[in-house]
């Protein structure tokens, strides 16, 4: 399944001239109603999304105690730069610190997208994440994220578990 582009890899996409200013607004319009939807769909399952809210929440803090809040926004914001990652939707704004940390996850609810292990040390993480489109397509892949010469994380190695 190939991933929509992100609002980020539009503008990109439109700096660079590989898109006209109508195909940009028609492809962010896109976004706004995948918004949209996802609020209207939290509206009217109040308590189906309070409890995923909740995990969440939890989910988020035990990783931000563990390995500090910025290091997981690096790794969520670096992943979001990958072209063929269906998540990337859900993680693009992951570097501003205004959004919370536990919007960027789904552990319940389509599209699935955890963190089921992360291990930092020194200038390397080394991830695995659970994905899915919808509830029958879970994917596993492990990450290793090591950091360039500007000292941003880059992805080094990417392998598919299931």
């Amino acid at each position: 399944m190939k991933a929509f582009p992100t609002p980020p890899q539009l503008m990109e996409q439109f700096e660079q001239g590989m898109l006209t200013r109508e195909e940009l607004h028609a492809a962010m319009a896109h976004h706004g109603r995948d918004l949209i939807q996802e609020m209207e769909y939290e509206h009217q399952n109040r308590e189906e999304s309070f409890i995923e809210r909740w995990r969440c929440k939890r989910h988020a803090a035990r990783l931000a105690n563990r390995h500090g809040e910025a290091i997981v926004r690096e790794a969520l914001s670096t992943l979001a730069k990958l072209q063929d990652f269906p998540p990337a939707n859900l993680l693009w704004n992951a570097a501003h610190s205004h959004v919370p940390l536990f919007c960027f996850f789904r552990l319940k609810r389509a599209p699935l997208f955890l963190i089921r292990t992360m291990r930092w040390r020194n200038a390397r993480i080394e991830l695995e994440v659970e994905y899915s489109a919808t509830d029958h397509q879970r994917k596993v892949e492990q990450f290793l994220l090591e950091r360039g010469r500007r000292w941003d994380f880059q992805i080094t190695s990417r392998k598919n578990i299931s």
